[in-house]
Order: C-alpha cells, then structure tokens, then sequence
C-alpha cells in the first residue's frame, strides 16, 4: 500500500490522526525511526464499533537509504497494542510471576 493510500486509510477512521517521530538513528545506509501514531478511532475500522476511542500506536520505521534516496520503507506497528486499546483482545494479564 502506498504512503498516500495510507494517509488516506489513517484519517478515514482516525480524527486528529497524528504520527510522531520520537527518535531517529543511522548507520551506513540505514536509518530508524521510532515514531508514536496516534488519533481518535471513528468507528468502523476493521469492524469496530467504537468511536471516540483515543489511541496511541508505537511503531518503528527503517529506511533504506541508496544515492542519497529512500529506497525501501519497513514498517513495524505494534499491532497488539492497537488490538487492545480498540478492544479486540483482552488486556494482558499483569501477574507474570
């Protein structure tokens, strides 16, 4: 999916939707990006039916980096954190003795 399909997913079902950039760090050609996105869930993402929820997703981008261009973006969202706070798996248990 490309950056603009995203954007245009991300504001369909989130208000105020906002990405973060909280550290960035390169080496050689690579660079990573640890970011927070964050906005108010609509409803009807994925099926759900909350609106209102506030959430916030951390995430950590690498870029590729070849003649001084981005070459190639990976993507890691954590997505059981997004599972959870729209309420799609039960918080995780806090006793882990």
């Amino acid at each position: 999916m490309s950056l603009e399909a995203n954007k245009t997913l991300a504001r369909r079902y989130f208000d105020e939707f906002l990405n973060e950039g909280k550290l960035c760090v390169a080496d050689g050609d690579k660079v990573v990006q640890c970011f927070s996105s964050r906005g108010t869930c609509l409803g009807g993402f994925e099926g759900t039916k909350l609106s209102g929820r506030k959430v916030s997703i951390p995430g950590v981008d690498v870029f590729t980096i070849r003649n001084g261009k981005i070459a190639e973006v990976r993507c890691f969202w954590d997505t059981y954190s997004q599972m959870q706070q729209l309420d799609w798996v039960p918080l995780a248990a806090m006793n882990c003795a």
